[in-house]
């Protein structure tokens, strides 16, 4: 939400008296953007709470005494600003407005300016001076205004044909409730906390996640014709850990939506607050899709939540067919056709889905092997990195790595010996005088 200057002329004898105020508003339904980061009570943080908050104040008392927080009565003190989804509606109206652009309305000014006391005029001056916004709001447009209150002919044509007067909006505006009008201008330079980050904390560390055998139980209550079994089931939800118990917690709503709205527990505060975190507040009827928003909202979407969801709702979606979340991929035919075919058949209505490779850079790293050169030295270190690369299971031939690597040595003593036979023949042994005391000189060369 923007804030606009909103306009109302009045116009008697063809003279304009120009009136400004102000308003938080929005051409669109508005929605607030909540800080996305895991909140984690400190001590010294304060709390702010807008309307439509539904966090028990008797379980906040158990979060300030265990963090050291506290709640404060200015949104100018506070630390962390806390809202819900059911805020908005709380703070604001609906109603239809007209929207014409800063500029059209400023050349509407310079036509009328002979007709506007100097008074009016500064106070226009004033207001745009540092008035950034796009378009203004206009009580009643131009075009009504020049047809029914101006009486001088010429000026009456010259607005009509102005852009003031042919080119604007009227259209549904949301606006800050009278009573909420401060509070939404701080609002415009604050971060907001949804009231989802702190529930979690409020139940505390021990409260109960619904899990299947959890969710058998309390179905079994709601089955029950004893509404004391409802009132029970509604508590234990209402007290659970709600991220944790998210996806059992929808499907019982989209079981047992009717025993919880005939029970008088659903205003009370504890499972209010439950009601708030699911944004159920105005309505607790519950479909697929409406599992799968939240699901998906908080971010706690599984393979086995969905997997979960088919084996208790295939039916249902085999007999709706197509919906937001779930596409019918495959059609086969029935069982007789099939019989008929003596083969399986599917036909795919749409292609399989495929993950977006993963760039690998040019300049990428590529793994450099050392050299094998002649002194068996330089193969310490090496030799089990080469075994290992090589590939053949030991299961199935009986070789073990250890007879890999001493194959591979003696593969390379074999090639050095060789390589020390050609160097010999290839150099002249020296001249010396026959010494009978003097041994082979080969007998001292250690043979590999």
């Amino acid at each position: 939400m923007d804030l606009y200057l909103v306009i109302n002329i009045d116009v008697s004898n063809d003279n304009f008296q120009i009136y400004i105020d102000t308003k938080v508003a929005s051409k669109d339904e508005p929605s607030f953007t909540f800080k996305t980061d895991a909140y984690t009570p400190a001590k010294g943080d304060k709390y702010y709470f807008l309307p439509g908050v539904n966090i028990p104040r008797i379980k906040l008392k158990d979060v300030a005494l265990k963090h050291g927080v506290r709640n404060v009565r200015s949104i100018d003190d506070a630390t962390h600003v806390f809202g819900s989804n059911s805020s908005l509606f709380k703070m604001t109206n609906r109603s239809y407005e007209y929207f014409v652009k800063t500029a059209d309305f400023l050349e509407f000014m310079e036509i009328i300016k002979d007709n506007v006391d100097e008074y009016y005029m500064e106070k226009v001056t004033q207001a745009f001076e540092f008035y950034t916004g796009d378009d203004i709001i206009l009580k009643r447009s131009i075009h009504t205004i020049a047809m029914y209150n101006v009486n001088d002919n010429s000026l009456k044509a010259e607005i009509l044909h102005c852009n003031a007067c042919t080119d604007y909006e009227n259209t549904y505006c949301y606006s800050a409730d009278s009573d909420y009008v401060d509070l939404f201008k701080n609002l415009l330079t604050k971060e907001l906390w949804s009231e989802d980050a702190l529930l979690v904390h409020v139940n505390g560390d021990n409260a109960v996640t619904i899990d299947a055998e959890m969710y058998d139980q309390l179905a079994d209550m709601f089955k029950s014709s004893d509404s004391d079994n409802h009132i029970l089931a509604m508590e234990i939800m209402a007290n659970s850990n709600y991220k944790d118990s998210l996806l059992y917690l929808e499907i019982l709503f989209k079981e047992f939506e009717g025993p919880m709205y005939n029970s008088n527990t659903r205003k009370h505060v504890n499972f209010k607050s439950l009601l708030g975190y699911l944004g159920k507040e105005n309505s607790m009827n519950t479909n697929l899709n409406d599992v799968m928003d939240s699901l998906t909202g908080k971010g706690v979407l599984t393979i086995d939540m969905l997997n979960i969801l088919m084996d208790r709702y295939k039916d249902e979606i085999e007999r709706s067919g197509d919906n937001k979340y779930f596409k019918i991929k495959t059609v086969t035919v029935n069982e007789d056709t099939l019989a008929l075919l003596k083969t399986n058949y599917t036909y795919n209505l749409l292609e399989d889905y495929q993950p977006v490779p993963v760039d690998i850079s040019e300049e990428e790293e590529v793994e450099e092997f050392p050299e094998i050169h002649g002194d068996l030295d330089d193969l310490v270190g090496v030799l089990p990195e080469v075994a290992l690369e090589v590939p053949v299971e030991e299961e199935d031939l009986g070789i073990t790595y250890e007879d890999i690597e001493a194959a591979f040595t003696n593969i390379v003593r074999d090639e050095l010996k060789s390589e020390l036979i050609e160097l010999e023949e290839e150099s002249p042994e020296p001249e010396e005088e026959p010494n009978n005391n003097q041994k082979d000189a080969t007998d001292n060369f250690e043979w590999f």
